[in-house]
């Protein structure tokens, strides 16, 4: 999974290749057409395996307040800029195809815009928060200093991963 994730942010769906992956992860490629039957599949899987991190996350923060939630996502997503890079390429793409893992990212949307409504039934939200648009505003919050490192260094002085950058953040 590691070697297909570092292909997959480095060249994205289309470009990754499968050789590539399977010299980094020490197997034969054909090893990963056996165990995924296509790089579709084994995306997925890589997909799939950080969506359910973000999901347990989610979960286990079910009672942090939103900004505390924020934090605890920007820590979480400084260890994954690879993460960050594969989207990156999907947004290349121009967002006009469906998505490889739609359904689950769509659950885990689900699942922040649920937490936030609790938030706002215990009052540490505004009753006319639009929970959604909190969904997006946190995810280009956490997203934005490793999409943008330069800008992030422009303005701060510092990268999106240094840690007086972080403890700023």
């Amino acid at each position: 999974m590691s070697a297909a994730l570092l292909e997959f942010s480095a060249e994205g769906l289309a470009g990754a290749r499968t050789d590539v992956i399977a010299c980094r992860a020490g197997v034969h490629e054909g090893m990963i057409f056996y165990c995924f039957k296509s790089k579709k599949n084994l995306y997925r899987e890589v997909l799939r395996r950080r969506l359910a991190e973000s999901r347990i996350m989610i979960e286990a923060n079910a009672e942090d307040n939103f900004a505390g939630r924020l934090a605890d996502g920007y820590e979480s997503i400084c260890g994954d800029a690879d993460y960050v890079r594969m989207t990156q390429w999907e947004a290349l793409g121009g967002g006009k195809r469906k998505l490889v893992a739609e359904e689950e990212r769509h659950s885990l949307v689900r699942a922040n815009v649920t937490q936030l409504r609790r938030e706002k039934v215990r009052g540490t939200l505004p009753a006319d928060a639009d929970e959604e648009m909190l969904v997006l505003v946190s995810a280009a919050l956490r997203a934005f200093p490793l999409a943008f490192p330069q800008v992030t260094r422009r303005v701060s002085g510092l990268g999106p991963i240094d840690p007086s950058f972080r403890r700023r953040w």
